[in-house]
């Protein structure tokens, strides 16, 4: 399963929280215990007519208690694996995992699967919570709604809420701002976070040469910082400025530093960025280096060959690459996460 909204970042909007801002991708492996809901629902025997399984956990929000849904064909086939789990990784669940118990919903939103159960409903209707759905103006569709776009892209409701002025740290999310009047207007303040006499053009380039300890520059909405000097004074550790030098880091740096931590950039200006138009994008197969040491770099994408793949069920499959790339301590650089995709 995958959480809707897998980001880090989305949280850090509402309320700061510690740790690195990561973006999408981000995953873990964990093995749940429990019972299969089938099996529960064979005894509770729904209703003809019955077509969705609503659920309701104990986390009570400002707008009701946290509920979402799925098809009742989906709970009540056992290949889909829907669980009532108990244990996570051979020991009772962890509170912030969702004590005493939880749904697991392989194959959907990390969002269905409900934390700190209260009860089920079977019901004709998808659940109606406000976390869940949007009721569109003609009553006939239901559209969920991510809190963001993967990447860079604009959209989902969150973006929406601060397009038209309302407030993401005040508890409701934004239904509360979003309807109230038009003349309660809130003031903006810009932080300035330039020095108005730094002229130096730095070009990608040059920026992607400064990505390591004891010389890391970043770039901001166009302009680039020398966070050198400040890496062993950062709160946050050093890691999570090495890691962003060398590239663009608007996204991670806005949505989580305060305004005083933005007006500290000034004295770090040191130029303004010049991008490149013909910047490839795409995996080149022959730029890699196939006797490179460290096979996974943080900084880009590598490639594989895929040679075999065996299903394991309906939705599960092993894959096994090209020999030469061998999963050893030596391949593996120090806190580095692995991320795949096809193409």
């Amino acid at each position: 399963m995958v959480c809707a909204g897998n980001r880090r970042k989305e949280q850090n909007v509402v309320r700061k929280g510690n740790g690195f801002n990561w973006g999408s991708a981000g995953h873990s492996t964990a093995l749940f215990t429990g019972v299969l809901v089938n099996e529960v629902l064979k005894i509770a025997k729904p209703k003809h007519g019955a077509r969705y399984m609503c659920m309701e956990g104990a986390d009570k929000l400002p707008n009701g208690y946290y509920g979402t849904s799925i098809r009742l064909s989906t709970a009540m086939d056992p290949a889909m694996g829907v669980m009532l789990a108990h244990k996570m990784n051979g020991e009772p669940l962890a509170p912030d995992h969702g004590r005493p118990l939880r749904v697991v919903i392989p194959g959907q939103i990390g969002g269905r699967s409900v934390k700190w159960l209260t009860r089920i409903i079977i019901s004709d209707k998808p659940s109606d919570n406000w976390l869940t759905i949007t009721k569109e103006q003609d009553g006939y569709s239901l559209k969920f709604d991510h809190p963001t776009i993967p990447a860079l892209t604009k959209g989902g409701w969150m973006e929406k809420v601060k397009e038209q002025g309302g407030e993401l740290t005040d508890g409701f999310w934004g239904t509360r701002s979003l309807v109230a009047a038009p003349s309660e207007e809130k003031s903006s303040l810009v932080v300035k976070m330039t020095d108005d006499h730094v002229q130096r053009i730095i070009t990608e380039e040059e920026l992607s040469q400064h990505s390591k300890d004891g010389d890391a520059w970043f770039a901001v909405n166009g302009h680039v910082y020398n966070a050198t000097e400040y890496l062993k004074d950062h709160p946050g550790g050093s890691e999570s400025i090495i890691l962003a030098s060398g590239a663009d880091a608007s996204d991670d740096f806005i949505a989580i530093h305060s305004d005083t931590a933005k007006a500290m950039l000034v004295k770090y200006h040191i130029g303004i960025l010049k991008i490149n138009p013909s910047k490839k994008t795409i995996i080149d197969e022959a730029d890699a280096d196939p006797k490179q040491d460290i096979f996974i770099d943080q900084k880009r994408w590598n490639t594989v060959t895929l040679k075999a793949k065996v299903a394991l069920n309906h939705d599960s499959r092993y894959s096994s690459e090209a020999a030469s790339i061998v999963a050893t301590e030596k391949s593996f650089k120090k806190k580095t996460s692995l991320f795949c995709r096809s193409s």
